[in-house]
């Protein structure tokens, strides 16, 4: 998760840099794979990683149909290069509800 958040705002890790980019940005034959492939299902994100020297070393598709997920790896090249099944992390439960303390009674009592 930290990964993803990092790579969306564009963070260098490891000597690389991480971005979004459009679909229609990355290598064609990455394009023509995922057309061919994954036709009918919606590409709802693509990143692109780059090295120090500004050149790509790799780009993921993230693709979706109905429940399906999936996070498309690719090489330099745009080859590709393997599929991960992409799974929502578990909502943490809502913190039970604390009422707050009852209020002092001030008032004299006689």
């Amino acid at each position: 998760m930290l990964v993803l958040i990092l790579s969306v705002l564009g963070i260098t890790l490891f000597g690389q840099t991480e971005f979004e980019v459009k679909f229609k940005d990355l290598p064609k034959g990455t394009q023509k794979y995922v057309q061919k492939n994954y036709d009918g299902y919606t590409i709802y994100k693509a990143i692109q990683a780059e090295n120090t020297k500004g050149k790509m070393t790799s780009c993921e598709v993230f693709v979706s149909k109905g429940t399906e997920k999936f996070r498309l790896i690719f090489d330099k090249d745009g080859e590709f290069v393997k599929k991960e099944i992409v799974t929502e992390q578990p909502k943490a439960p809502a913190a039970a509800a604390v009422p707050p303390p009852a209020a002092a009674d001030t008032t004299k009592k006689k």
